[in-house]
């Protein structure tokens, strides 16, 4: 793994969330076989306290500044981990279509031989 040196100005959830899609497409393109454990901790709920505006700005109607940015960098946190979420979900129902496939194909050529 190499340190990312070229991602200034950029928020930090974006990147880990990124490079955390990246990994899972790669291991389940070329290592489908192996178990992988991925940790990704957050710090968007961390001092200091930032978030991109637009998340910022959903919140407006809540008054106190600080409790407003700390709204926008839940919900920014959590849309991350949704994609990575997706991302598997994308993946399990990919191997369930091929799976089912198979067992289809199985009872056709079953009852094309019992009915013969």
């Amino acid at each position: 793994m190499e340190v990312v040196r070229n991602q200034n100005g950029s928020y930090s959830a974006h990147v880990f969330a990124d490079r955390a899609i990246k990994i899972v497409r790669q291991h389940a393109l070329h290592n489908r076989d192996q178990p992988l454990f991925l940790y990704m901790p957050s710090q968007s709920v961390h001092a200091p306290l930032e978030v991109p505006g637009s998340y910022k700005n959903k919140y407006s109607f809540i008054k106190n500044a600080s409790r407003r940015i700390y709204a926008g960098c839940s919900t920014h946190g959590k849309e991350k981990y949704f994609e990575i979420i997706y991302i598997y979900i994308f993946i399990l129902i990919s191997l369930l279509i091929v799976v089912l496939f198979h067992i289809y194909i199985y009872i056709y050529i079953y009852i094309y031989i019992l009915f013969q």
